[in-house]
């Protein structure tokens, strides 16, 4: 039953997700979200925003309408990880048409992720972990908004994360996993045509990004409270959450206002390198994710001391390595001025 709920789901979520995005832009262009470029911006042509709102939409619905087929125990978690999307889509929606100062962007952040990890913890009944899924949520949409800065990186690491997820819930027998995870790969795999695979059409915007790290960090949390061991689902926000701290803290030593719209992160700088385009940056971040979960899997399901300190190794060694990789091409080939082309997608203002 189980496998047609999931395979029906996935099927729907790449199908409207690829509907909403055909007719999205004639909404945005009524509303005129355009991005235009600025001297920290990695394109150099205005290009319409607000793409994520398709992607949501597809997210959020077909999860709702899954719900309707599964238990009632696996039903309440998908419509806790659908509000989570629904709201913070909201929020980014907002932020692309009128922008928000950042103290009352992060004030609203904080409200919704202590509304989403609220419904978490009453659909899993595990009230201990709300103020840490919540704290978890509101700081991987700021992450996931960070590093949405390329072209095909935010698809790519929404299908990534997604498969992942659903391959945990096999792995465990986690029924709503495997559908949360296949109906979130399957709608960001849909935008990939758009945004990176073929002459861009549009970006995600804060509405996409919000609703990026609203949906990993939502069924991240859950499948940590549901029986999920925490190693492997966490290192599946690893190289983001390694990039935008090493970022961070780049910034702050060299006294820059880490609220600025910037081109400082790893990923940028691999593309600044000349040597790299979006999409293979994309991948290589997308791949490095997969190596870093992979080990952690191994490691947690090992049951052997020795096993995990080798995997924890391997994990330290393949983050390293993407952290130190931007320098080490720079050496090969002197950093390109300017930007990389109009295949590029802006920063998010945010970092």
């Amino acid at each position: 039953m189980i496998g047609v709920v999931a395979g029906g789901a996935v099927l729907l979520s790449g199908v409207l997700a690829t509907a909403f995005l055909a007719f999205t832009p004639r909404l945005l262009r009524r509303l005129d979200l355009y991005d235009v470029p600025s001297a920290r911006s990695s394109h150099d042509r205005p290009v319409l925003r607000g793409a994520g709102v398709a992607v949501a939409t597809a997210i959020v619905v077909v999860l709702l309408g899954a719900s309707a087929a599964v238990p009632e125990t696996d039903a309440a978690v998908l419509r806790a990880v659908a509000a989570a999307v629904a709201v913070f889509a909201t929020l980014g929606f907002v932020e692309d048409q009128r922008g928000l100062g950042v103290g009352v962007r992060l004030r609203l952040q904080a409200a919704l992720a202590v509304l989403a990890a609220g419904a978490l913890a009453a659909a899993t009944s595990s009230w201990w972990w709300w103020l840490p899924a919540a704290l978890l949520v509101a700081g991987y949409v700021n992450v996931a908004n960070f590093m949405d800065g390329i072209n095909c990186i935010s698809a790519l690491h929404g299908t990534v994360a997604g498969v992942s997820l659903a391959l945990m819930g096999v792995l465990e027998g986690q029924r709503w996993l495997i559908v949360a995870g296949l109906v979130g790969g399957a709608a960001f795999a849909a935008f990939l045509p758009w945004n990176g695979l073929g002459r861009v059409t549009y970006f995600l915007g804060d509405v996409g990004s919000y609703t990026l790290g609203a949906f990993v960090a939502a069924v991240a949390a859950g499948a940590v409270v549901t029986a999920a061991h925490p190693w492997p689902v966490l290192s599946i926000l690893s190289v983001y959450v390694l990039d935008v701290g090493l970022t961070l803290l780049r910034r702050l030593r060299a006294g820059e206002d880490i609220t600025q719209a910037h081109r400082d992160h790893v990923y940028q700088r691999l593309t600044r390198t000349g040597l790299l385009g979006h999409l293979p940056t994309g991948i290589l971040v997308g791949c490095c994710t997969v190596g870093v979960t992979a080990a952690g899997w191994i490691g947690a399901s090992a049951g052997r001391v020795g096993v995990a300190v080798l995997c924890v190794a391997a994990q330290a060694a393949m983050l390293g390595a993407y952290a130190v990789l931007p320098g080490v091409l720079a050496h090969r080939r002197p950093a390109q001025g300017g930007g990389v082309g109009p295949m590029a997608a802006a920063p998010a203002r945010t970092g």
